[in-house]
This record gives structure tokens, sequence and C-alpha cells, in this order.
């Protein structure tokens, strides 16, 4: 370590002992032997003139998730940025976290920033990532999370075999992906069911996170608005999607198309057809 980087590291770790606790000033030590070399003097700079607003727990978050990140790539060329990029992004992350009260969120884009930190993605997909969460708020993130991670109960699959793989439903409500299961054997929609006695998607997420039904309909024009979910005009419906079990015939995956032929169109199940790949490609990362 230079002398200008052995320099930057204790004036961070001075800085974060004046405006916050000791325990924070200390683990800060800790992870900044990696970040230097990288942001160590935009950090400081930051500080000198930022540090008395500073939120410290926010900002040691972040110089720890980077610390990880940079650790587990020692390689100059497993860090996806050049040295611009990189301060770019990590004092946009800063600079967000400086206010946020919100943990959630902090951590989500501390997560985010640790992707763009060590992913082959573009720039620009970074960039994007980043900025879209600087946007977000809570109950979006928790609307989103639902949507992406949660179950589906409105998919109902009939004779299901011990270890199978579910297809992937992030597509067209014209066809469904299928995907041969390690035992032998794919699972095909077979039909949509009107009268599933399901409650409406609305209802399933005002159950599930406890958000009223107005504000979940708000929140779901403004994912929409940002390519992060295409669920408004799904909201009020309740109908199932049932699937069977079809045991493989050979060993290659294939595509059923629903739009062809005399093939009635099935519908993909309504949490389904709410996912776009903008949106689940950004889950993806925090």
């Amino acid at each position: 370590m230079s002398n200008e980087e052995a320099n930057n590291v204790e004036f961070i770790v001075a800085k974060i002992s004046e405006i916050g606790r000791p325990d924070d000033a200390a683990a800060a030590r800790n992870v900044l032997l990696n970040i230097v070399p990288y942001i160590g003097g935009a950090v400081a700079t930051f500080l000198s003139e930022h540090g008395s607003q500073m939120r410290t727990e926010n900002i040691c978050l972040v110089l720890t998730a980077l610390n990880d990140a940079i650790g587990r790539h020692t390689n100059d060329t497993d860090i996806h940025l050049n040295e611009r990029q990189l301060v770019e992004l990590v004092m946009r992350t800063i600079k967000a976290v400086e206010i946020l009260s919100d943990q959630d969120l902090v951590r989500a884009l501390t997560k985010a920033m640790q992707y763009a930190v060590t992913s082959t993605d573009s720039f620009a997909d970074k960039q994007f990532c980043i900025r879209i969460l600087e946007t977000l708020t809570s109950h979006e993130i928790t609307i989103l999370r639902e949507l992406y991670r949660g179950d589906d109960p409105y998919r109902i699959e009939m004779d299901k075999p011990d270890g199978h793989k579910r297809p992937s439903e992030i597509g067209s409500q014209g066809s469904i992906n299928i995907i041969l299961n390690p035992l032998g054997g794919q699972w095909i929609a077979d039909r949509n069911d009107t009268n599933s006695g399901l409650p409406s998607l609305l209802e399933f997420f005002t159950k599930r996170t406890q958000l009223d039904r107005e504000r979940i309909q708000i929140i779901a024009r403004m994912l929409d608005a940002k390519g992060l979910a295409n669920l408004e005009v799904h909201l009020g419906e309740s109908y199932s999607t049932v699937y069977r079990w079809n045991p493989a015939q050979s060993g290659i995956a294939t595509t059923l198309n629903l739009n062809s032929g005399n093939l009635a169109v099935i519908r993909l199940t309504p949490i389904a057809a709410s996912k776009t790949e903008t949106g689940d490609k950004f889950l993806r990362h925090f």
C-alpha cells in the first residue's frame, strides 16, 4: 500500500470515528484494505465534504459489501469495471444510502453494487440496475419479491413426480416453455380453470403483504411503468393453469407453441403473466 493509500485509510477511519461509533471505525479499517486502491481517494473526498451528515452504519455496509466483492475477485481482470466506472457506481450508492432509513433498501443497494463489481454485464445494465433501485420504495420491493420469489398458487400440477423441475414461465402468453425433468419427462400446460375458487391476484397480494387494495393498485402501476412487471392488468384475475406430467420420449427439451395449429391458447398463470424479463433479471441482483 502506498503512502497516499495509507493516508486515505487513516482519514476515512478517523472521519467515521468522528461522526459515528468507535465500532464502526474499527470495522471500516478492516475492510478498507481491498477498497482503497480503487476508490479510497473518492471516498475520502466525499467524507471530508459530507461526513457530518452521513449515516455511518449505512456507509460501513457499503464499504463492507464492496470489500467482500473485491476480496472474492482478487485479480484485476475479475473486477468488471474500470476505475472511473467503479468510482461512479460506488459513489452513487454511497450518496443514495446517505439519507435512507429503510435498511431493506440499503441492503438491496449494496447487493446491486456487488453485482456491478463482479458481473460481466454491460456498464449500462449496471447503471440501470442501481438507478432503478434508487427510485423504488420498500413497498415496491415487497411486491416485487412476492411476485418473483414467492409461491404461485395459481399453478396446479397433476400427477407430479418427485424431483421435478418447473418450466420457465416468463414470456408471451401464447407459448409455454417445456423443460425436461431429470427423471425423464416434462410438464405441459393442459388447460385453464376459470372456476378455481382462488382469490383474485389483488386479494392474494393484499393478504400476503398486508397492504391495502388501493395501495397495491398504485404500486402495480408504478412497477409497470418501470418495466419491472406487467401487473395491473392481471390484478383482477383468479383462474389457474393446470399442468400435467408427460413422460419424455427423448432427451431434448422442446417448446410448445400454443398459438399454432388447432391448439387452444392456454394462458400463463396470473402471477407468471405479470412478470417481465427485465423484472426477472433485475430481481436476481438483490
